[in-house]
């Protein structure tokens, strides 16, 4: 039940706006499109309507619909007997990707198998030396976890399943966008995100926002968010200025202030800064206070500092996810494709924290930790499809 899209190009010409790109450390894009004053309001009007009650639905807890998953329930314990994997972050430096690997790790644990850690920095060279030692240490299943790219790998990824190791992409694409070479693909809802990010800002701007978003290109996902947030914007509001400044992750650190700093000096006007990584929020929040600028922000991820952003009130609206639910949809698509089951699409659930819900998201000492504020729908639900509760 793959989730269908437009083409970013297409739904550009269809609605007659014109988004273009440019180079490695920044890039811009804008539409400018008029639309008839004449009966738009009415309309405009019914789409606000329409997105308004598409967020209201990620307000309250999240739940796993055991009616809607297709996978079918089996005995993972006695089928798992024996297996040994090796999960591989993009890099461990990102407490997001390395909280979910080591919860894959204990999960595995659960369920009876071996599952060890590879802790890089994300240097190509770690990735492949993770790769080459897979079949000399009996791993029959390799998983690169939002980051490790299979096309840099192709070489190492393919003497792996030559010698039976199954190679499993996770959490790297979107549903729609497809990889290899690999054993299998478990994609994520980044489209749907970007939209919903889009949503927010038109609800919350109008229909003419002046919107700059934030990306990493290198990344696999960044092509999915970035199609969603073209194709939504064209849709319902073709009359926004939207921009797209472009940070390799490895240049947050010297460069994603700067190019902040340097967007919002030359448009005061922003109204709002999409971060569709909001790790990326801890160099854009100093850029937006150096400047004075009143643009507000959102970003994605629920990284547990950008949490805590939104209750200082720093960050307007953060879509958080999951990471319990990633890591058991995770183990549940990689025993399916190292049991050679049927494949299902899994799920991804989310929240989005505002002023309004943030206190639901932190410890008793007002921080923000990993896990809390999602619930045990997920958790509960795989455990019992695979026989262990």
């Amino acid at each position: 039940m793959k989730k269908k899209v437009l083409s970013a190009v297409l739904a550009t010409l269809l609605a007659g706006v014109m988004f273009t790109g440019c180079g490695d450390s920044s890039s811009s894009s804008s539409s400018t499109a008029g639309s008839s004053e004449a009966g738009s309001a009415a309309e405009s009007s019914a789409d606000v309507s329409e997105l308004q009650a598409k967020l209201d639905a990620y307000k309250g807890l999240p739940e796993f619909d055991t009616a809607a998953f297709e996978g079918e329930a089996f005995d993972a314990k006695t089928a798992m007997a024996g297996k040994k994997w090796l999960t591989i972050p993009g890099t461990s430096s990102n407490p997001f990707n390395q909280t979910i690997c080591e919860q894959i790790c204990e999960i595995a644990g659960k369920v009876g198998f071996i599952c060890d850690l590879l802790d890089n920095q994300g240097a190509a060279e770690e990735h492949i030396a993770g790769l080459n030692s897979a079949s000399q240490k009996g791993y029959s299943l390799v998983d690169l976890q939002a980051g490790p790219t299979p096309e840099t790998l192709g070489a190492q990824i393919q003497e792996c399943m030559d010698a039976g190791v199954k190679v499993v992409t996770s959490h790297l694409t979107g549903y729609e966008q497809e990889v290899s070479p690999i054993s299998a693909n478990m994609g994520a809802g980044y489209y749907d995100v970007a939209q919903l990010l889009s949503d927010w800002v038109i609800v919350n701007a109008g229909t003419d926002a002046k919107v700059l978003v934030v990306v990493s290109e290198e990344i696999t996902s960044t092509l999915s968010m970035e199609n969603g947030i073209k194709d939504e914007f064209a849709k319902y509001a073709p009359d926004a200025s939207v921009d797209f400044v472009n940070v390799a992750i490895v240049d947050w650190g010297s460069k994603c202030q700067s190019e902040t700093e340097n967007y919002l000096s030359a448009h005061p006007d922003t109204d709002y800064i999409i971060s569709i990584y909001d790790s990326a929020t801890q160099y854009i929040v100093p850029a937006v206070k150096s400047t004075g600028s009143s643009a507000k922000i959102v970003a994605y991820n629920g990284t547990p500092f950008a949490v805590d952003y939104v209750k200082t009130g720093d960050i307007e609206m953060l879509l958080g996810e999951d990471l319990q639910t990633i890591a058991y949809a995770t183990v549940d698509f990689e025993m399916r494709t190292a049991l050679d089951m049927p494949i299902v699409e899994e799920p991804t659930l989310l929240r989005m924290w505002t002023s309004e819900n943030v206190d639901e998201a932190l410890n008793a000492d007002g921080k923000c930790e990993y896990g809390i504020g999602y619930g045990d729908s997920a958790k509960l639900a795989y455990e019992s499809l695979w026989g262990l509760s």
